[in-house]
């Protein structure tokens, strides 16, 4: 299955704060495991960050759900103006996690096996004005997880060990 190239825009702002959104240029929807259904607002986008790949953990202010327009998904999400409590002239670590409303955490909905998205991990320098905001880039996402439910690895489990002993 091929799967689209997604883009969201992560801007750096003076004193730490990013504009977490992917309603900038290039602007490119996201969409569901087939490549083609947008994401709407059943779905959440959550910013991770950290001073390196190893330390990332969700941001407060986020998770922010897709929106929708006319009733219909659009694949945008809107996550306003994050701080991410660094210095200028630090050097962050971040992704986007997706994962479905209704779970308080990409890690809950993860160990329920529910579809989601990582994007890469991505680095950027915080910088002082006045130079202004850096656009980034996520690149396309990293898994595309239907995470298989523990109740039916347990089945295949054994129906494996039923079928070793009748051979």
């Amino acid at each position: 299955m091929a799967v689209a190239a997604t883009l969201a825009t992560l801007s750096m702002w003076a004193q730490g704060q990013v504009a977490f959104n992917n309603n900038t240029a290039p602007k490119t929807p996201w969409t569901g495991r087939d490549g083609m259904t947008l994401l709407g607002d059943s779905y959440q986008v959550q910013l991770w960050v950290g001073t390196s790949p190893n330390s990332l953990a969700p941001v407060a202010a986020t998770p922010v759900t897709f929106k929708l327009s006319g009733g219909n998904p659009t694949g945008i999400f809107l996550g306003g103006i994050v701080d991410v409590g660094v210095a200028w002239g630090m050097t962050i670590y971040y992704e986007a996690k997706v994962f479905p409303v209704g779970y308080s955490s990409y890690d809950a909905a993860l160990a329920a096996g529910q579809w989601t998205i990582v994007t890469t991990i991505k680095s950027m320098v915080v910088v002082a004005p006045p130079i202004g905001p850096a656009p980034t880039v996520f690149d396309a996402p990293r898994t595309w997880d239907p995470e298989p439910v523990p109740l039916a690895l347990l089945t295949l489990g054994l129906g494996v060990l039923v079928l070793r002993r009748r051979a």
